[in-house]
């Protein structure tokens, strides 16, 4: 198959030391792993706040038990949010703070403020409303990152909204941006939305947006109930691949279309997953690994339960409680294993084992948790050791040879 379908894809042709080389100047995977070393005893952490929320989107992680759902914050859990945070910041100089709907809760805003932190994720239900915007910067926001789910269906589809909502989401997007608060985008992808990309980007181009980042819809929180169809396919990856680069070379520089962390796999043939490594890129994670859950370099802690999860997405996944806070200091619980990297090197399996995988080494089987979602969802045996259902690298391979 022509590589120029891929052509964006395929920054950095060759053998793995060959793209080793070309993207970093280090001349050995050895030297590779001396610098990845080097960030071994990063934390990176998140306070999760599972706040009421205006939505009900399958691809949300937050399906706690209702008892820890909270529709407003109160003045003990405020003093909490407070506590945990200044825990955090002693091991994570920029630990994230994760309300799941900010712009719903007055009180739970004052957090960002009280943290320092400017950046908040939204649905952007209420951003039509002027007042949603002053009480977000009046917060101290000045970035957002708005999710937006595709053309009218797709988004129907995704949120549950009324299909009428959809021009009132983009007219938030337009006057956030006017009013001074730098908008960016996730777009979460399904099997129905791959040919929503070149639209869509169309669309927030129009409205000032310049960033859009896709992200996988994997089947954990409330999507574990969702029929197989939903989820992306092996070929809605390959239609979707194509429409995404379709749609970089025709906005060049006006947009930056990536794809979000490890959900669809890393790209060893673009430059990005080896810069990562190596510690020439900056950006979360600061971790020896792509997936800061290896190693246990990611602290997740839920507030409420006070429960330390392996991965924000892995808070519905009762296994994947590692431990909790007990007085302000963090206590694993001993029958939970460390996810360690030599585990992962002995017993990836599938398209992630060592024979199957010439990045293994240096990659151990990317988004833990999306392999573990798919494996619990066919339930494999051991889903620790779950390889990748869908891979960048194998599919950019597959494509040109």
């Amino acid at each position: 198959m022509n590589k120029e379908i891929l052509s964006t894809f395929v920054t950095n042709p060759g053998s793995p030391r060959e793209q080793l080389f070309r993207a970093t100047g280090l001349s050995t995977i050895d030297a590779l792993t001396q610098k990845m070393r080097t960030r071994a005893n990063s934390v990176n952490a998140d306070l999760l706040v599972p706040t009421a929320c205006n939505q009900s989107c399958p691809g949300c992680f937050y399906d706690l038990p209702k008892n820890l759902d909270m529709e407003d914050v109160d003045n003990r859990s405020w003093e909490e949010i407070k506590k945990t945070l200044k825990m955090l910041y002693a091991i994570d100089p920029n630990p994230t703070y994760y309300p799941r709907e900010p712009s719903v809760s007055l009180r739970i805003l004052d957090g960002y403020k009280e943290a320092g932190i400017t950046r908040a994720l939204t649905n952007g239900k209420l951003l039509y409303r002027p007042e949603t915007v002053q009480v977000l910067k009046q917060s101290g926001i000045t970035s957002i990152v708005v999710t937006v789910p595709g053309n009218e269906d797709s988004y129907a589809t995704y949120t549950g909204e009324d299909i009428n909502t959809y021009g009132r989401l983009l007219k938030g997007i337009d006057m956030a941006g006017k009013q001074g608060i730098s908008v960016s985008v996730f777009m979460p992808i399904f099997q129905k939305n791959v040919n929503d990309v070149e639209e869509t980007t169309e669309r927030l181009v129009n409205i000032g947006v310049k960033d859009i980042r896709f992200i996988r819809v994997l089947p954990i929180g409330k999507a574990r109930n969702l029929p197989d169809d939903f989820f992306l396919t092996k070929d809605g990856m390959v239609t979707f691949l194509t429409n995404v680069n379709t749609t970089r070379l025709l906005w060049k520089d006006k947009v930056n279309l990536s794809l979000f962390g490890l959900s669809f796999g890393p790209n060893f043939y673009g430059m990005n997953a080896w810069k990562s490594l190596s510690g020439l890129r900056g950006g979360w994670p600061q971790s020896e690994y792509l997936c800061p859950t290896i190693n246990r370099q990611y602290v997740g802690v839920v507030l409420g339960s006070k429960d330390i999860v392996t991965c924000f997405q892995a808070m519905s996944f009762p296994d994947q409680r590692i431990g909790y806070i007990d007085d302000g200091t963090i206590v694993y619980s001993p029958e939970k294993p460390k996810r360690t990297s030599e585990n992962l090197s002995k017993n990836l399996r599938g398209m992630c084992s060592a024979e199957n995988c010439d990045y293994q080494p240096i990659c151990l089987g990317g988004c833990r948790t999306a392999a573990i979602a798919e494996a619990i969802r066919k339930n494999e045996p051991d889903p620790e050791f779950a390889g990748q259902n869908i891979c960048v690298t194998n599919i950019v391979k597959e494509m040109n040879t």
